[in-house]
């Protein structure tokens, strides 16, 4: 399978690219130099200060924590204080309670005393449980408790004298029980004692935290706002910059618009200058190729005439001379006419690939399915002559010019058909798949191939690979991708010698309603 090329691939001019490139914002940071340097010492003091916030918010965080345990341990204090002295007071209310039993024996001391006694108990255990982690006020507890059992006892065996009658048995008995009482006391008092220094201490402690705290708040808050204030000064200063940079940018955008502008003007008009040269150039060879087809023409019925002469002539020597020059005057007139039917097909060729963007684009909704039928109706001699079948896959519908992609798909297959394998039925697949905003279509052969050092140059224009044993002056593919580039498009080739090719054509789906041209192509023969 044989495809050429059409068009000059234009090479990109480095001063439409605009000077210098664009860059990256961060790309100071990566490229050495001045720059880098530069960028790295004005963001110092916004990594210092930013490290000096984090270290100030992990102190605060921890000195939160350190004054809330000195605040949980102040409390704790004074709940030890509370209950101790509530173990006091009900000690108190049950004394004077049972006094006023033994007075009056009114039921209602009878009630307070009862519950002054539960009382005491349940302070008792309380105390305990909150002394539990203080080594020292437990060995006083310790002391406590059997005097407090004591007291206690004593308080039955007084109301079990009550409940007698004995009331004056149980006065004398209170009287004595009231020493126990003061021993009770005096141990409370000693709790309460060690209490109240702990309670000290621990609300000093509180306090030194709560300072400290303060001053790392006040700290942190101080060090933010000088942040604060020197980012507003370099973000300023930043803008500031970025504004001049932005008018230059703009400056530079300004002029460069207008040098692209003149670059595709001059370029339009080099563009039409080639292509008027190439019709002009084309136009002056086919006048004298037509003059010379023309007398080649009428040479050979000279030959002929001058033949018919020699036979009625009677000197029959010079008669068989003169036949014999005028015999090799046909193959000589043949190698003449050939070759200016030849010059004549690569002429047309040159022709119609100046016409390119001469005819105006019309997009319209294309079935490729039915296109592809219709391609193969016209080949199906071709096809008949080579045993060869064409397979079609479900094809998507395009948007896109009809006369081109028949032109363009028609040259493929019809090269694919041309450069089969001999002895060997033909096998076309078309297929396609989707690519977003555009489709591929690819057109697959089990033919010849081509070697991949050829893979290239195909494209070019008049260049031909592998054995030149069929007809063509290597133009068809040439043809193929001008078209597939004015679509806006692109064509590849994947192929292997003896396996066949696979071209593969990106289009858009939709090219769209502007006024482009693409090339003519008055139906010479590509």
């Amino acid at each position: 399978m044989r495809p050429t090329d059409a068009g000059n691939t234009s090479k990109s001019d480095p001063e439409l690219a605009g000077g210098q490139p664009r860059r990256p914002f961060f790309a100071s940071f990566v490229q050495p130099g001045p720059n880098r340097r530069r960028a790295l010492i004005g963001w110092l003091p916004f990594a210092i200060g930013l490290m000096v916030v984090v270290a100030v918010g992990i102190l605060t965080a921890r000195q939160v924590l350190v004054n809330q345990r000195h605040n949980e341990r102040v409390e704790h204090t004074l709940t030890v204080i509370m209950v101790a002295t509530s173990l006091e007071g009900a000690l108190t209310e049950a004394n004077s309670t049972q006094r006023g039993l033994l007075l009056t024996a009114h039921p209602a001391f009878r009630t307070r005393y009862e519950d002054a006694r539960l009382r005491t108990r349940a302070l008792l255990q309380q105390l305990q449980e909150l002394v539990a982690d203080n080594p020292a006020q437990q060995a006083r507890l310790a002391r406590l408790a059997p005097l407090l059992r004591a007291r206690m006892a004593e308080f039955e065996r007084v109301d079990a004298l009550i409940r007698d009658g004995d009331l004056a048995g149980g006065g004398r008995r209170a009287l004595i029980a009231m020493e126990q009482t003061t021993d009770v006391r005096n141990m409370l008092g000693m709790v309460t004692a060690a209490e109240r220094g702990l309670l000290a201490k621990r609300r000093a402690a509180a306090e030194r935290s709560g300072d400290a705290l303060m001053a790392l708040s006040v700290g942190g808050l101080t060090i933010a706002a000088l942040l604060v204030g020197l980012s507003i000064a370099a973000l300023r200063r930043r803008a500031a910059e970025l504004e001049r940079a932005g008018s230059d940018v703009q400056l530079l955008n300004d002029e460069l618009e207008s040098r692209v502008a003149s670059r595709t003007a001059a370029l339009g008009e080099a563009n039409e200058e080639i292509r008027r040269f190439a019709y002009i150039v084309s136009h002056d060879l086919r006048s004298p190729l037509v003059n010379i087809m023309g007398f080649t023409a009428e040479l050979a019925v000279v030959q002929k005439q001058a033949a018919a002469v020699l036979e009625r002539e009677g000197n029959v020597a010079e008669a068989a001379e003169r036949q014999a020059i005028l015999v090799d005057m046909p193959e000589a007139l043949g190698f003449i006419r050939a070759s200016t039917v030849r010059m004549d097909r690569l002429i047309k060729a040159i022709l119609n690939l100046s016409r390119l963007g001469r005819r105006a684009l019309t997009p319209e909704d294309i079935d490729l399915g039915a296109l592809f039928a219709s391609l193969a109706v016209t080949l199906r001699s071709q096809m008949e002559a080579t045993d060869t079948e064409l397979e079609m896959d479900p094809l998507p519908p395009i948007r896109s010019d009809r006369l081109a992609l028949e032109q363009l798909f028609g040259n493929l297959l019809d090269n694919a058909i041309k450069y089969l394998r001999p002895d060997v039925p033909g096998r076309l697949h078309v297929s396609a798949r989707s690519l977003g905003p555009s489709i591929e279509v690819t057109v697959a052969d089990n033919g010849r191939g081509i070697a991949a050092a050829d893979q290239d140059r195909v494209f070019e224009l008049f260049r031909r690979a592998g054995s030149q044993d069929r007809a063509g002056d290597g133009v068809g593919l040439a043809h193929v991708r001008a078209l597939v580039r004015r679509l806006g498009g692109r064509i590849r080739l994947e192929s292997r010698l003896g396996e066949g090719s696979r071209f593969l054509v990106e289009l858009p789906r939709d090219i769209g309603n502007s006024p482009v041209t693409i090339e003519n192509g008055d139906g010479d023969e590509q």
